[in-house]
């Protein structure tokens, strides 16, 4: 008895003893969760490995049980365990977490009130706090408020603050347009009082507003390249084409190198381009006149680029989509205007979980070849219940459209983001060269992605929907709002993109909650079966109403109307 109770103390304090030195100097962790909600992502470990400078994270978050809203308790816990999880992955320990408790009148609140927090509503009727401030050296990123229906965006928020506080310039953005984004052509779609736009888009507008607030000396962060650039700046971060019609093999090429360097491209191309349309001669010249300039074509395509990357476009036919089709009165609709709901968008992507209100203006569609190495993830996508039409149809006879309208039943991708490992779309060199190669020294080029590069590609099939009057108005007191998404998604894929090739890759991160699919899967099903029920109830009374009035149509008015015993059989059933 001595010795068996001896050896349980025994045991005992071996088990207690080793559990304190495990969890104090070697943290392990094993996620079973189904979406590895407590294992940050590749994208974010690459990031804090690259870490040379020590950076703070303050996390303000009230202590006081009885304040704090019951709901935001548990979701705390979650949120200190992932800023743990970053201290833990952090280079040479560069990252630090500061816990701060805000409490009311305290040095604490000041500063909460000072990084511009926002305050919660406690039950207690005082404020109470639940966000962070990230620091590195002079430059601070704050998230006023953690809010819980962001948590699949919170690894993604964190670790854009530590890429905003980290490096050393802003982003440089280049734009490449057929289209006057800084200043645009008469209004396709006037509204009363528009007049002439030319000053220039709103997203031209937000991108200088975000990227390039107060030119210096230095230069733009927001560069104009031109439809013919022979080479992409070295220090350039993104290109942005909206548009680009009639693109040179010269531009591509540079594109071609740009994106096996590193680089971050974003094109939004268009079969049909309503804005483009606008720009053609009105008249031919008579009598000897001065021809007209030609106008912006209306198409855009980028063939050589897109071919290597395992992708075509559709650039003759637009596609229509009675599923997402927009309504031009009362009684009409156009199946090629687009109203994309969340229905439409990968929820599960960072670039496209808040968008919920797409609208797409004729809108073409991309089709995928398998291509080694480079992943294709589609952002958006049509419903079934569409087709590919011609361009005349879709603008001059919408209603045709809708009467003759055949299915095809597959979904289409309307917007794509390519990664991977990129081989180049010129084998043989710069297309420059090949003309010149007697004159000049063949020179030296990419062609596959460089090593540890991570290069990647964003695609969307529509670039009117960028258009001022598709994409922005005006409210009572005149301010600028946005009709729907489009900006927003404009925004969300630049400021990825800017951030390198860590915050392109970052998954979102799934939700503590988990709804009660089952029970949903029950309930569909016996709604399903009972609407079959209620279906053959309804049809069965149908079919007894017919009989009943048959037969008082075969009787004379001033006659009773007599049912049988078969037809009362019929009611009790």
């Amino acid at each position: 008895w001595l010795y068996s109770g001896i050896g349980v103390v025994l045991s005992f304090v071996i088990l207690v003893v080793l559990n304190l030195i495990v969890s104090t100097s070697i943290p392990v962790k094993l996620d079973l969760t189904e979406d590895k909600v407590h294992t940050l992502s590749k994208g974010t470990k690459d990031l804090l490995s690259g870490l040379d400078t020590p950076v703070v994270m303050s996390f303000f978050v009230s202590k006081d049980k009885d304040n704090m809203p019951p709901e935001l308790i548990p979701f705390t816990k979650r949120v200190e365990s992932l800023l743990k999880q970053y201290e833990r992955g952090a280079n040479n320990q560069s990252i630090e977490i500061e816990r701060v408790d805000p409490t009311p009148d305290s040095e604490a609140e000041d500063r909460a009130k000072l990084n511009n927090l926002q305050e919660i509503p406690g039950r207690m009727n005082e404020p109470a706090y639940l966000g962070l401030t990230v620091t590195c050296l002079d430059r601070k990123s704050t998230i006023p408020f953690i809010h819980p229906q962001r948590e699949q965006m919170l690894e993604y928020d964190i670790s854009r603050a530590i890429v905003e506080v980290t490096r050393e310039n802003s982003p440089k953005v280049g734009i490449i347009s057929a289209l006057p984004v800084q200043g645009g052509p008469a209004s396709p779609f006037p509204q009363p009082g528009q007049g002439q736009q030319n000053r220039p888009w709103q997203f031209y507008t937000q991108l200088k507003r975000d990227y390039d607030p107060d030119p210096t000396e230095f230069g733009s962060n927001l560069v104009d390249l031109g439809m013919d650039v022979e080479e992409i700046p070295a220090d350039m971060d993104v290109v942005l084409l909206i548009h680009p019609a009639g693109i040179s093999d010269q531009a591509q090429f540079a594109l071609d190198q740009f994106l096996l360097s590193g680089g971050q491209i974003i094109a939004f191309l268009d079969p049909y381009s309503v804005v483009a349309e606008q720009s053609q001669p009105q008249r031919q010249p008579q009598f000897g006149g001065a021809p007209q300039a030609p106008g912006i074509p209306t198409s855009s395509n980028m063939t050589k680029l897109l071919s290597a990357w395992g992708v075509s476009f559709e650039s003759n036919q637009l596609l229509a989509d009675r599923g997402y089709e927009t309504a031009q009165s009362q009684t009409s609709s156009n199946p090629a205007i687009l109203t994309i709901t969340s229905e439409g968008v990968d929820e599960d992507s960072t670039l496209t979980t808040s968008i919920r209100d797409l609208l797409m203006y004729f809108a073409g569609t991309f089709y995928i070849n398998d291509k080694d190495g480079v992943e294709v993830e589609t952002l958006v996508k049509s419903t079934e219940k569409s087709q590919l039409v011609d361009p005349q149809s879709a603008q001059f006879n919408p209603d045709q459209i809708v009467q003759t309208f055949s299915s095809s039943g597959k979904i289409y991708p309307l917007a794509i983001r390519l990664t991977g490992d990129f081989n180049t779309a010129f084998p043989e060199g710069d297309p420059k060269e090949e003309e010149e190669k007697e004159e000049k020294e063949e020179k030296k080029f990419l062609k596959e992605s460089t090593e540890g590069s991570t290069g990647s590609v964003i695609l969307v099939a529509d670039s009117d929907m960028l258009y001022d009057p598709l994409s922005v108005g005006r409210d009572l007191f005149g301010r600028m709002t946005y009709r729907n998404h489009n900006i927003p998604f404009l925004e969300n894929v630049v400021e990825q993109a800017s951030g390198g090739g860590s915050l392109m890759t970052i998954r979102t991160r799934g939700s503590g909650r988990r709804p009660f699919t089952k029970f949903k899967e029950l309930r569909a099903d016996a709604s399903a079966k009972l609407s079959a029920e209620i279906e053959k109830v309804t049809q069965k009374e149908q079919e007894f109403a017919s009989e009943i009035s048959k037969l008082m149509q075969e009787q004379d008015n001033e006659q009773m109307v007599v049912l049988g015993p078969e037809a009362a059989n019929k009611i009790k059933a």
